[in-house]
């Protein structure tokens, strides 16, 4: 029988894998983007607030495939690639795509509720891809990227602190901008408590640690993946006998070689170990 052949086991475990399956929807949702833009102009697609309160309701949904123009839907995607490919493989297809619709619609929820009475529209992905940015930085906040125009890597919790910051001052500062600012904000604040309520055994840096006075490692722990440390060797019990735990450094280290050069470029050996690394994160919830 097909189904008992090596090359159709390999296919159904590729298909229920989680670097395969979240890679596979963070570029369906690009896609989808994409498709939208081109075919779906129309301005009832739009978050209007007085129409939304007559009754477009579907509206908060749509105007999340929906762009003002190329540059806002290249940025957009761009952004959502670059930092999607760092959550999607790790989280799976599920909570990908729930964290996306969560931090998306409640960008959207959050500007609507402060612009009832605007005739204006909105429209854009943004609020869903700063959601993203949010969990990829509270994931692996020691990577280091490379912005436009600034000649050294910053390190993802220090550019997410500072797009944050940035969101914030021009919400204050450019109430009436046509830029959708508080969206952005509500993004964030949605990609931040989707972490902490759903993605706790993957979270290495929480922001809010700082406000409390805490050492920046949520409920005190001094491991943020829970892994066993003994001395300056690290264990773990979701390790397979005689196969060496995937280490903090590792991982970091493996992260920012998929931030650089896409997941595509992780050897088999490194995709094993990211898969390891998955499941020590799983056996220690």
């Amino acid at each position: 029988m097909l189904n008992d052949r090596d090359y159709m086991r390999r296919r159904r475990r590729e298909d229920s894998d989680p670097e395969t399956t979240g890679m596979r929807c963070l570029f369906l949702l690009i896609v989808a983007n994409v498709l939208a833009f081109i075919l779906f102009r129309s301005p009832d697609f739009r978050l209007v607030p007085q129409l939304f309160q007559s009754g477009d309701y579907w509206t908060i949904l749509t105007a999340l495939f929906m762009h003002d123009g190329l540059w806002h839907l290249f940025f957009n995607m761009f952004s959502l690639y670059i930092f999607g490919q760092m959550v999607a493989p790790v989280i799976g297809t599920k909570r990908f795509l729930w964290l996306y619709f969560a931090a998306g619609i409640g960008g959207n929820l959050l500007w609507l509720l402060s612009n009832l009475d605007s005739p204006a529209g909105l429209v854009g992905a943004s609020g869903a891809v700063m959601g993203v940015i949010m969990v990829s930085a509270m994931m692996a906040p020691d990577v280091e990227m490379y912005l436009l125009f600034i000649p050294f890597p910053v390190k993802l919790r220090t550019m997410a602190i500072v797009f944050l910051a940035l969101e914030i001052f021009s919400q204050i500062t450019q109430p009436d901008s046509p830029v959708a600012y508080l969206a952005h904000i509500g993004g964030f604040l949605i990609g931040y408590l989707f972490a902490i309520l759903f993605l706790k055994q993957y979270v290495r840096w929480d922001p809010l640690r700082i406000l409390s006075g805490g050492n920046n490692r949520r409920s005190g722990n001094t491991n943020p993946y829970n892994w066993k440390v003994s001395g300056k060797k690290t264990t773990t019990s979701s390790a397979a006998p005689g196969e060496n735990p995937v280490t903090q450094r590792e991982l970091d280290m493996l992260l920012d070689k998929i931030s650089k050069h896409g997941i595509n470029a992780l050897s088999e050996a490194e995709m094993a170990r990211l898969r390891q690394a998955r499941e020590q994160m799983r056996g220690n919830k």
